[in-house]
């Protein structure tokens, strides 16, 4: 919904006023168009081999109850051509993968071996579970340590080598391979999308109502291709946490909450980056800023982050220090600082909102994130972290 298009994304569409919706399923689509057969109803169907198989039984759903109104923009994509294109790029900097457990549900994971055969990198096929992730980090580590390059299972529970059959033999049905498809980061990769079949043309929006195949490149400041190859960390990024946020992303990485941009800004204890005097290309340059007010002389107080005067010669415009530079761990910590953060502290006509993540001059209040508890007493030893991690829930 937050993805930036040629002129704006479908959230800013539905907000002028277009008929936008969010489903959690093909099949909600397919009953809307059955509902509202004066109107067609267009299905945004994109992501992986995992979402590819519930598409296709949509689409023939939708043939055997003869439902003309309904059709599928096709934006699928396939795992193993992009994973090839990146091993091919000249400045990988990847030493192994984990591999994605619900694509590999789907395919299996003999699709895979060329990256061990051939490119010598290992691969785990990890879980989504904490214990899953750090177990299939553990056993790729062991593979680089023992000199080995293999594709190994960790989420046997869930995948099979062979992948599975029904759901790959409706993808086959429905769907054929792209000569090429356009990403954003990395460019066109062959074979790296699929389109619907002609015997299901009537299904296909792009032939339906012709849309034209325009090209959408990210902003040249934008540097999602290099992180997904592992030059640059997500941080690195000459507009992560300023101009790309989650809330307004500029790349395909801080749009998903599984993007590795976006997983960093949320938890990864970085929110921002001082913008650049020179702007990067493409961005309007930056502001000369004015000289900030000094705050009033206080001494400092147990609990309570500390207060300067001065501090205008240099330029800064936040003369609060946070206590933690990370979430506190429990709601009583939040508490805490809360109350060691008064309203006598904060600056003449300063509003009482936190200004988090910005340079805010009229703000001192911070309001951090917080982990609450489930009803339930912590345990106080360390042998009772099994419960602990049981009795926590985020908010």
């Amino acid at each position: 919904m937050r993805v930036p298009g040629s002129r704006k994304s479908l959230m800013q569409a539905k907000a002028d006023g277009a008929d936008v919706r969010m489903v959690y399923s093909p099949m909600d689509a397919l009953a809307l168009a059955r509902k509202n057969p004066d109107r067609q109803v267009v299905f945004f169907g994109l992501g992986f081999e995992t979402t590819m198989p519930s598409t296709a039984l949509t689409v023939l759903q939708a043939e055997a109850d003869g439902i003309e109104n309904f059709s599928v923009f096709c934006n699928h994509i396939t795992i193993v051509p992009t994973i090839k294109a990146i091993l091919d790029s000249p400045d990988l900097h990847l030493d192994g993968f984990l591999g994605p457990g619900h694509v590999s549900m789907v395919i299996g994971t003999a699709p895979y071996e060329f990256i061990a055969n051939f490119y010598r990198r290992p691969m785990v096929v990890a879980g989504f579970e904490p214990l899953d992730v750090l177990q299939s980090i553990w056993m790729i580590l062991k593979q680089i340590k023992e000199g080995r390059a293999e594709i190994e299972n960790q989420y046997t529970r869930i995948v099979p080598e062979a992948g599975n059959d029904p759901a790959l033999a409706a993808v086959a049905k429905v769907y054929e391979l792209r000569e090429f498809f356009e990403w954003r980061g990395l460019g066109s990769i062959d074979h790296s999308g699929v389109r619907v079949r002609d015997d299901y043309a009537r299904f296909d929006a792009e032939r339906k109502f012709a849309i034209p195949n325009i090209k959408i490149a990210d902003p040249k400041s934008c540097q999602c291709g290099e992180v997904l190859k592992g030059v640059l960390k997500p941080w690195q990024c000459k507009v992560f946490g300023t101009l790309c946020t989650p809330e307004m992303p500029l790349g395909a990485l801080m749009v998903s909450p599984e993007g590795a941009c976006a997983a960093y800004y949320q938890y990864g204890g970085v929110k921002r980056q001082e913008r650049p005097e020179t702007a990067p290309a493409g961005l309007p340059p930056r502001k000369p800023g004015r000289a900030a007010r000094p705050c009033r002389p206080a001494s400092p107080s147990p609990g309570r982050g500390s207060h300067c005067a001065g501090r205008a010669a240099a330029g800064s415009s936040r003369h609060r220090r946070r206590r933690w530079s990370r979430p506190p761990p429990f709601p009583s910590a939040a508490r805490r600082q809360s109350r060691s953060s008064p309203a006598a502290d904060r600056h003449p006509g300063s509003s009482p909102r936190a200004c988090v993540g910005s340079s805010c001059r009229r703000s001192s209040v911070v309001l951090p994130k917080w982990v609450g508890v489930n009803n339930q007493t912590l345990p106080e030893s360390a042998d009772d972290h099994r419960h602990a991690a049981h009795s926590l829930q985020r908010y």
